[in-house]
């Protein structure tokens, strides 16, 4: 049945025509490849330019006079509303350190811009931070009298964001039944 038929690699003929190919020049190929490809990307009448404001997440910033919180890494606009009540505080100080919004704030996203702002950072969003993006008082009030910091004291109060990873129930469990099993093994089985 195929034996008139010879073909090569997936389906094609062993042999072309001696011509194949060579009745256009390759200027006239790349050109005419050029023309497809601008005809198919485009746009269609009645396409409107979008900009990235247009897919950005919408968020709404109500705060309503309520005292701004200590904001650290990993922080979201659903925690800091659950806690304070403000309603988009996080994509707002996206917005205003003219970062992406994403609506959760990174370490690294609060380090970069008290670097590029105060030349040192502490990696939390106090009193300075918030007056140098533009915000205004009331802000949280640190515990600590002694220093100018606007950071808060770990042993006083938290910032609203995620704790490392060290710092976490899960580490902290697994941490301690590695080391009951290591005292376990030394003192019971190890001969």
């Amino acid at each position: 049945m195929f034996n008139q038929q010879n073909f090569g690699h997936f389906g094609a003929p062993d042999r072309l025509s001696s011509n194949y190919g060579q009745d256009r020049s390759f200027t006239e190929i790349a050109g005419d490849f050029y023309q497809r490809a601008t005809d198919a990307f485009s746009p269609e009448p009645g396409y409107s330019e979008q900009t990235a404001e247009d897919f950005a997440p919408s968020y709404t910033y109500m705060r309503a006079g309520q005292t701004l919180p200590f904001v650290k890494g990993g922080a979201t606009d659903a925690q800091v509303e659950k806690k304070t009540g403000i309603k988009g505080l996080i994509s707002e100080i996206q917005k205003r350190m003219g970062v992406a919004i994403s609506g959760k704030i990174s370490d690294k996203q609060i380090r970069d811009y008290q670097k590029a702002k105060f030349g040192n950072d502490d990696g939390v969003i106090g009193q300075n931070t918030y007056t140098a993006l533009g915000f205004e008082p009331p802000f949280a009030k640190s515990q600590r009298s002694s220093s100018t910091s606007s950071t808060p004291s770990p042993s006083t109060e938290l910032a609203i964001g995620s704790d490392p990873f060290y710092k976490k129930n899960w580490f902290l469990y697994s941490v301690s039944g590695i080391a009951v099993a290591g005292a376990v093994y030394y003192l019971f089985i190890k001969e």
